[in-house]
């Protein structure tokens, strides 16, 4: 496990009325405010899109190290490239 790294920007976190927990998996490190200590949850979530990543890296591996953006609406990319893609107002690259 790679040792963690404190950031002190999430010191500027400050709702009183949440619970404050860490996720990581990989390269991911995210500080979660929540309601409830949804930690598990973000876990199980995390882990299932850093696999859909590592999939579709698997099946396009320009991805991993593209300096320009991608086609991400394409059949068989992960459904969140799908949607984080769909606000684009810029003509997307041709799929494959």
């Amino acid at each position: 496990m790679k040792e963690y790294i404190h950031r002190t920007y999430r010191n500027w976190m400050k709702g009183e009325d949440l619970i404050y927990f860490h996720v990581s998996e990989e390269e991911s490190d995210l500080y979660i405010g929540s309601l409830g200590n949804l930690s598990d949850l973000a876990l199980k979530s995390l882990k299932k899109y850093r696999k859909d990543i590592r999939d579709y890296i698997s099946e396009v591996p320009e991805f991993k190290t593209s300096l320009i953006p991608l086609p991400l609406g394409c059949p068989g990319s992960p459904a969140f490239f799908r949607r984080s893609n769909s606000g684009k107002r810029r003509r997307p690259l041709s799929c494959r």
